[in-house]
């Protein structure tokens, strides 16, 4: 009973102390293109969000989620970050609620150390994007889907059906994920059927999913049509297949040796993972098959989308976060049946490189260079400035930080993002032709990347008065490059 203590003690330890450091990060105000575009929809009331999201290339219920949210918190970019640094640490707690009794202490507490300290889950806790509560989604139809096949209760029915749902109206990775969980689920009980009526339920289930779906497969489609290619993914190979094997345990990280040390790191690892999977499933396989779907549905969902990017190029490392808990079940699993040296050096390196990313990542967060954009334009704007950008991830951000002054994004390359980019309206207005500019008198703040395409255009108009030249700044969070000139056309 003491043992049982102790060990329910480390396993609300490490949660507890897995919550502090993503919370940690989550106090500054620092934001990218991707946070830039959550940040400015939730300045729209909810019909607006549904108007403008159903143009953005993902589904709704987390901008809804957050818009919730923000009702009660305000609006504030902090207040959005710990919404998604919630929604992580609500992944470690499963560990302790539902891994735990499904599985054993053992693999719960391992669960819970994966989801609190590798690398992969402190950043993506802190991205006001929708990542983290896609992962919590997306397990929870797992973990219920298993209790079905032990069980069968009504209430793992409900529940496994509420939370695909919630998975698919999240991420279309995670509609994916849930997709091939209610394949498995269909073959098991087809295979069972003589032992059980769980073939009417899935039935019930799935067909109630399908019509609760409808409104959401509709956007999908919309949004399929609309982007017929990812316009900024490009996938290479091998490279694509090294970095999904870094990707969980190197984060932020950068360093060329430390790079090096994680492919090799990960290459043994999964290995090994593997070959002690296949002697678990030869020794006992009826214990290690629930662990190989979960794997299989990670892996799965990598696997279709790899080869769709053959036609259409959709897939990139981060989407693979909503499968974070499947993947942490199935190493917390084949660790938990491991020899203790080889789960204490596991835990060890991963601990390790946990460390390493996380002083680069609150240097990055928190380093006071972040704030030099801001204020050289606080320094000298005007109510009356405009703003001229061709990259939109510069853009996006500028559109934040400065609601009050218009702004015009140069749409050159025509692409069709007029409707979705009304999330930064209406002080941002998408432009495709340079008229407005053209007849525009008066100040212009102009924000280019090292291109300098926009200043290029600029500069070659008559009448101007350059007051004050390029200026190139670096911002640590996300590395971003900025080039900064303000020009008065007369």
């Amino acid at each position: 009973m003491k043992n049982m203590n102790k060990t329910k003690i480390l396993h609300i330890a490490i949660i507890l102390i897995g919550a502090i450091l993503m919370l940690a990060g989550a106090f500054h105000t620092n934001i990218w293109f991707d946070e830039a575009y959550t940040v400015g929809l939730m300045n729209h009331n909810i019909i607006d969000i549904i108007k403008i999201g159903i143009h953005d290339v993902h589904p709704l219920f987390y901008y809804l989620m957050l818009k919730i949210f923000t009702i009660f918190t305000g609006n504030s970019i902090i207040a959005m970050r710990i919404f998604s640094v919630l929604g992580m640490i609500l992944l470690s707690i499963i560990g302790y609620t539902h891994i735990r009794k499904d599985f054993n202490e053992k693999v719960g507490i391992i669960f819970s150390l994966l989801i609190s300290f590798l690398p992969v889950t402190l950043l993506y806790s802190n991205e006001i994007r929708m990542y983290s509560w896609a992962a919590v989604f997306v397990l929870l139809t797992g973990v219920y889907a298993c209790r079905i096949t032990k069980q069968g209760k009504t209430k793992d029915w409900v529940l496994f059906s509420i939370f695909s749902l919630f998975s698919a109206y999240t991420h279309y990775f995670s509609m994916m994920s849930i997709g091939l969980i209610n394949l498995i689920l269909f073959i098991y009980v087809i295979r069972n059927r003589e032992k059980n009526k769980n073939i009417i339920k899935w039935v019930a289930s799935a067909a109630t999913q399908i019509i609760l779906f409808i409104p959401g497969i509709i956007v999908f489609l919309f949004q399929a049509i609309r982007v017929a290619v990812g316009f900024w993914i490009e996938i290479k190979y091998p490279d694509i297949l090294i970095d999904i094997l870094k990707f969980n345990f190197l984060g932020i990280i950068t360093n060329k040796w430390v790079n090096l040390f994680v492919l090799i790191f990960a290459s043994i690892f999964f290995i090994y993972l593997i070959v002690k999977t296949i002697l678990e499933y030869k020794k006992d396989k009826s214990k290690v098959i629930a662990p190989i779907m979960y794997f299989a549905v990670y892996l799965g969902v990598i696997i279709i989308a790899l080869i769709i990017s053959n036609i259409s190029e959709i897939f990139t490392t981060r989407y693979t976060i909503p499968m974070i808990g499947l993947l942490a079940v199935f190493i917390a699993y084949i660790l938990s049946v491991s020899n203790k040296k080889i789960l204490y050096l596991i835990s060890g390196i991963i601990i390790l490189l946990s460390i390493n990313n996380a002083i680069i990542f609150f240097n990055d967060n928190y380093n006071e260079a972040n704030s030099t954009l801001c204020t050289l334009i606080n320094e000298e704007i005007k109510e009356d400035d405009i703003f001229v950008y061709s990259d939109i991830n510069l853009g996006a951000v500028i559109a934040d930080y400065f609601p009050n002054n218009k702004q015009y994004f140069y749409n050159y390359e025509h692409w069709t993002v007029e409707e979705a980019y009304k999330a930064f309206a209406p002080q941002m207005e998408t432009i495709e032709t340079l008229d407005k500019i053209d007849d525009y008198s008066g100040r212009i703040w102009v924000i280019d990347n090292t291109s300098n395409k926009m200043y290029d255009i600029i500069s070659k108009y008559e009448n101007i008065n350059v007051i004050k030249k390029q200026e190139n700044l670096i911002t640590p969070y996300k590395d971003t490059t900025w080039v900064i000139s303000l020009i008065e056309k007369k």
